[in-house]
């Protein structure tokens, strides 16, 4: 199977292989000497970076959906599934001569490929600025508490309302004025914050597990081997290690001749032996990344059991380190959201306007009738009070789609592959069909208490 994603012949250009279609770095100057510079590892860590995210703090409560063992089965397959299906989506994307995701659907499927591709990274990133905003009105609504000495018997506004309260301020003084910038490369720095911060929040609830373990009386939860909300869980850690989506995220910071997708940018760092060594720092990034997801989640699950809330950071008794951690995070949650949005209203510029002009060139009456209502609905739609696991759930749905969908189909649509792949191909299609529905029902059953039969599941 490695040998069939690394050398897929074009169905309309049969004989024509995936190696020579790569682009040289003598042919292709403005990348030339990064690809040959880059390192495996140093390629790896961006990878990792792209997947250990805002959304870690949502899988210790896919223990407590899925059940223990449930959960960590679907960790490793989804992970597996994703390592195959990104390098199926970068191998395919240059045997037909394409460098991101959007432009590879528009080759396999006309117009509708591409507005379909363009609508579920729509889905799934206004999907993720909204789980920053609810993680954000989360922690910081408890720092409030904590420094009012707030308590429910004596208080005149509800737990509801100062979350509301947070949310709004933070969104009009801290995010809105990023938002209104048209240069992504403004907000570079806010990388370097959200590794420090997830870095800090795995090692706190590593810790935390180890303290309580060395305490007189203290007993593990149950280890159950399954759990309610498996397709709901699906959803949660697709949201999580999906990383297909970024379409347009660094086409701003890398010039008007590098619209690539995250995961064809870092193919072009690796040099003209590309094919080969980007089978091998996938390998490296997404098992590094599995091994942290899994370590952190598992603490967490541990730590709490049941009692596992779907951001595991409101579980946490307020101490000065946690009230610390908390803020660190809301800023960090600050800082990522824009990252989110400008993702957003670029899908919406090439939906409405088919890009032109761009969000740099647009008029100012252009510029903010695409800024003020994105911006407006998705602080008005958190402001609602959605649970934080219904919107990653619905979120990772779509990301479900991106994923384990639309690479295959774009495989067998483009592809002369042999059986082995097609049967693979298929497989991983229905897999992501049946997932992706499944996980939509079962969020809203648990959500509005709809019955659609998967309340076991």
């Amino acid at each position: 199977m490695e040998e069939s994603l690394s050398n897929c012949s074009l169905v309309t250009e049969a004989g024509s292989d995936y190696e020579e279609l790569l682009p040289q770095p003598e042919r292709d100057g403005s990348y030339a000497s990064e690809r040959e510079g880059s390192s495996l590892y140093r390629v790896a860590f961006n990878f990792v970076n792209v997947v250990v995210g805002a959304g870690i703090v949502g899988l210790p409560y896919v223990f407590k959906e899925a059940g223990f063992c449930m959960a960590i089965g679907l960790m490793t397959l989804l992970c597996w599934l994703t390592d195959y299906s990104v390098r199926m989506l970068v191998s395919t994307g240059y045997s037909v001569g394409v460098h991101n995701y959007e432009d590879l659907m528009h080759k396999a499927f006309g117009k509708p490929g591409y507005l379909t591709v363009c609508s579920l990274i729509l889905v799934f990133d206004f999907g993720a600025i909204l789980s920053y905003l609810i993680i954000l009105g989360d922690s910081s609504s408890l720092v409030v508490k904590d420094a009012l000495g707030y308590t429910e018997e004596c208080a005149s506004v509800t737990c509801e309302q100062i979350e509301r309260i947070c949310i709004s301020v933070a969104s009009v003084v801290l995010i809105l004025p990023l938002c209104l910038s048209r240069d992504i490369s403004n907000l570079e720095s806010a990388s370097f914050v959200s590794i420090f911060t997830v870095v800090v929040i795995i090692l706190m609830v590593m810790a935390n597990l180890f303290t309580k373990l060395s305490g007189d009386g203290e007993q593990l939860p149950e280890i159950t081997v399954t759990g309610p909300g498996v397709f709901q869980a699906c959803g949660i850690i697709s949201f999580s290690f999906v990383c297909h989506d970024s379409a347009f995220l660094l086409y701003q910071t890398l010039g008007s001749k590098a619209r690539y997708d995250s995961a064809f940018l870092l193919y072009q760092t690796l040099g003209s032996k590309a094919s080969r060594r980007w089978t091998t720092v996938t390998h490296i990034s997404l098992s590094a990344a599995l091994g942290i997801c899994l370590c952190f989640s598992i603490s967490g699950y541990l730590t709490f059991g049941r009692a596992t809330q779907p951001n595991v950071l409101n579980n946490y008794d307020s101490n000065p380190i946690i009230v610390a951690m908390r803020v660190l995070y809301c800023i960090t949650m600050a800082l990522t959201y824009p990252t989110g949005f400008f993702v957003c209203r670029h899908i919406i510029n090439a939906l409405l306007y088919n890009g032109q002009p761009s969000i740099q060139d647009m008029s100012q009456r252009r510029y903010l009738m695409l800024t003020a209502p994105l911006f407006l609905t998705s602080v008005g739609i958190a402001l609602i009070g959605l649970e934080l696991d219904f919107v990653m759930a619905l979120s990772g749905a779509g990301a479900g789609a991106l994923a384990f969908i639309l690479p295959p189909l774009c495989r067998l649509r483009l592809c002369q592959v042999t059986k082995q792949e097609q049967i693979a191909a298929i497989m991983m299609a229905s897999f992501g069909t049946v997932m992706m529905l499944a996980c939509i029902l079962q969020a809203f059953e648990k959500q509005y208490g709809f019955s659609f039969g998967f309340a076991g599941f």
